[in-house]
């Protein structure tokens, strides 16, 4: 068995001419916080996609907890148990956010869904929907279209549709992004309180908040892996400077 809950072994993807991640390799422990920082158009994106399943590398491999999954479709690695979040949010707005979670769960089940089912009839994923919904505080808006919400409580429901599915690895694509302080706030409490055995590996811009989460920090840039190490290590390599303020 491998030593790492997620393994993402030189992998690079081009479009055209553009090289979006270049030999990009992570070892990310289980129950590991990991941050990938780096300025726009870094990769960081990208990296999630190759990871997820939306695009497929050019080269390289990606395992899942030693489990091979690099020409895998996004469903199957799902039920691996692979979960995210994206960076712009992907809802359904005229549907509630019950429903919502419950379209989430669908991807964790074999057989699929038909439009001509209901989706009330499926009365343990409807449950299942609600449990993940009052764990993010929207417990009492689980009848409430999403259009109807606030931004803030549109990231908290994405996140519920992600841990909705019981990951052991998330992806978390800027979940702060947008967001007031006190929705900050909110959100971070909310992942502090994920517990252990879920290994994280987050992208973010808010500084103050991703450090004092990271347990371990990756920088990239132009697609490429310029440093890894602690938090301390990250903030005083003078690299992590250069990259961010050009000098």
């Amino acid at each position: 068995m491998s030593h790492f809950a997620l393994e993402v072994d030189d992998i690079s993807k081009r479009f055209g001419g553009l090289a979006a991640t270049r030999n990009v390799t992570l070892r990310v422990k289980p129950g590991e916080r990991r941050l990938l920082i780096g300025p726009n158009g870094a990769g960081k994106t990208t990296l999630f996609n190759q990871i997820a399943g939306d695009f497929l590398p050019d080269s390289g491999a990606i395992r899942l907890f030693g489990q091979e999954m690099t020409r895998l479709p996004t469903k199957k690695r799902v039920r691996m148990g692979l979960s995210r979040t994206y960076q712009i949010l992907t809802l359904f707005p005229n549907d509630t956010l019950r429903h919502n979670v419950a379209l989430a769960l669908l991807g964790t089940e074999g057989g699929g869904w038909s439009c001509w089912s209901s989706l009330a009839a499926k009365r343990d994923m409807m449950a299942r929907a609600d449990d993940a919904l009052a764990a993010v505080g929207l417990g009492d808006a689980a009848g409430r279209e999403v259009a109807q919400t606030s931004y803030g409580e549109r990231r908290r429901l994405e996140l519920a549709m992600a841990l909705a599915q019981k990951p052991k690895v998330l992806l978390l694509d800027e979940p702060l992004a947008g967001l007031s302080a006190d929705e900050r706030e909110t959100v971070r409490a909310l992942l502090e309180h994920i517990p252990r055995d879920v290994t994280i590996v987050m992208i973010e811009h808010d500084m103050d908040v991703a450090l004092a989460f990271a347990d371990q920090i990756t920088l990239l840039n132009f697609g490429q892996v310029v440093l890894e190490g602690t938090r301390a290590e990250v903030i005083a390599d003078p690299r992590t400077r250069e990259v961010y303020l050009g000098h």
